[in-house]
């Protein structure tokens, strides 16, 4: 900082030093400003850098400029600039290898090409461990965990973690901690793994809050989905705050939009869905965009306009095949039962949960199914028969974790009480786990009214005048 910008641009590696730091401590114009700068002095024959030193230092400018693109959200972008790094270099240096074909990775990865993402993780690993690089190491093992988590393999990513910590993760700087902390939270919950996901959580947001970094808002991103996932509107408000200075200094970048997205998302949790969240792009395959669809797809559920919801979920269906196995497909297909079970389509729910058990099944994911298991109270029975019957291709050991792991399993009023219609039994069940009438509403996708018209032809069907009586009835049967 202290030397005067026409003495660093005579110092061309100097001057990217300075860049690359730069560009960490988010003063991304005025990195972008000296970058310019020394591009444009070179080719004028104003420095005096030989031909062979200048093209590595050319492949490093396309190096800083994808690491920006891919953290701010500017995908094709940072494939590009990795791509030209790759293709400048002409030569062999560690550094400029390693980084690019890492940003390739992560950059196919969030495209939903999570294949092509492990290709480049294998290769940039390759040259970091040639450079003997352990923060680019540790990245790409959190990479292969991402990866992994992608593709089902939950055994896989908690692997790579657990490889991680034995490295002694707890020395790396807070921002590596908090992605570190992100992922072993998503692994936890998908594991149905609540009070040690919520621990993760918030030892990453406490991370977060001391890390000023352009990547911090792709570790957000992914925390923001889990707080909505989990209806944690705590989690969310605590992650907008901690980003809240930085998210006008990005606000022309595809991530910055993404968050603001999510940020009226998260209002689903408390009274509706404002106009801006309803502005959906064209099918892509960008990881925002893909988020802001699955939340549509909740809040025309939640406003009982289930053919609009089918109709945005059929043209996003190319998108979710290319991204095969993966959670984010198994999510949808868990919206694509409820959209048919808001349509009555009872066939069409045991279809789409067929679908989403085999993606499960795949990855040892419950907690999806946890979450909406009240609104697929009838449905198992027929589920477990179908299991049985060999009818679905699914383990009896997994099967059983999942059948332990839902709600309704701990939960379910007594077989000895007859004569409920589903709609009461399901609502039954909701009452014993505490829930509220709005909670209910939601879990349900009807209005807080029908609730309270289900629950009152229950107690009178119960013989019971309050609440308290009834969930006694139901734990003890007639």
């Amino acid at each position: 900082r202290q030397q005067p910008v026409s003495e660093l641009l005579c110092r061309p590696k100097l001057s990217l030093a300075y860049i690359w730091s730069l560009y960490h401590a988010c003063e991304i114009q005025r990195a972008e400003a000296l970058l310019a700068q020394l591009d444009a002095l070179n080719p004028a024959g104003h420095l005096a850098v030989p031909a062979a030193d200048w093209r590595p230092l050319l492949a490093w400018m396309d190096t800083l400029r994808a690491h920006l693109a891919l953290h701010l959200g500017a995908l094709t972008q940072a494939c590009d600039r990795s791509r030209d790094a790759l293709t400048e270099l002409g030569g062999e240096d560690v550094m400029v290898l390693s980084h690019a074909h890492y940003t390739l990775g992560l950059a196919s990865l969030r495209l939903g090409r999570p294949a092509e993402g492990h290709a480049h993780r294998r290769q940039a690993r390759d040259w970091a461990l040639r450079g003997q690089m352990p923060r680019l190491l540790a990245s790409l093992e959190l990479l292969e965990a991402q990866i992994a988590r992608h593709h089902g393999q939950l055994g896989v990513a908690a692997a790579s973690l657990a490889a991680l910590q034995h490295a002694g993760q707890e020395r790396y700087p807070p921002l590596l901690q908090a992605k570190y902390l992100t992922e072993l939270a998503l692994i936890h919950w998908y594991q149905g793994r609540g009070s040690a996901a919520e621990r993760d959580v918030e030892a990453a947001i406490a991370m977060l809050a001391q890390s000023r970094s352009y990547e911090t808002f792709a570790v957000a991103l992914e925390l923001f989905e889990l707080a909505l996932d989990c209806e944690r509107r705590d989690w969310s408000r605590a992650l907008e705050t901690s980003l809240e200075s930085q998210l006008a200094q990005f606000r022309d970048w595809p991530i910055a939009e993404d968050f603001l997205a999510l940020q009226s998302c998260a209002r689903l949790l408390e009274t509706e869905l404002p106009a801006r969240a309803l502005a959906m792009p064209e099918p892509e395959r960008g990881y925002g965009e893909r988020l802001r669809v699955r939340f549509r797809l909740q809040w025309l559920l939640r406003q009982k306009q289930p053919g609009e919801a089918l109709k945005l979920w059929a043209r996003w269906e190319p998108v979710l095949r290319d991204l095969g196995a993966s959670h984010e497909s198994l999510k949808h297909w868990v919206l694509r039962a409820l959209i048919a079970r808001a349509q009555g389509d009872e066939d069409g729910v045991l279809a789409a949960l067929k679908q989403a058990l085999m993606l499960g099944q795949r990855g040892d994911y419950l907690q999806p199914f946890v979450q909406a298991a009240p609104a697929f109270a009838a449905c198992w029975p027929r589920i477990a028969t179908a299991v049985a019957n060999g009818e679905i291709g699914l383990s009896e050991a997994y099967f059983k974790r999942l059948l332990t792991a839902l709600p309704l399993a701990e939960t379910a009023p007594n077989p000895s009480l007859t004569g409920l219609t589903e709609r009461e039994q399901a609502c039954a069940e909701l009452l014993l786990q505490g829930l509220s009438y709005q909670q209910m509403s939601e879990r349900l996708f009807v209005s807080v009214n029908t609730v309270k018209s289900h629950l009152k032809h229950l107690y009178k069907k119960l013989d019971v005048g309050s609440r308290r009586e009834a969930i006694a009835r139901l734990r003890t049967g007639p």
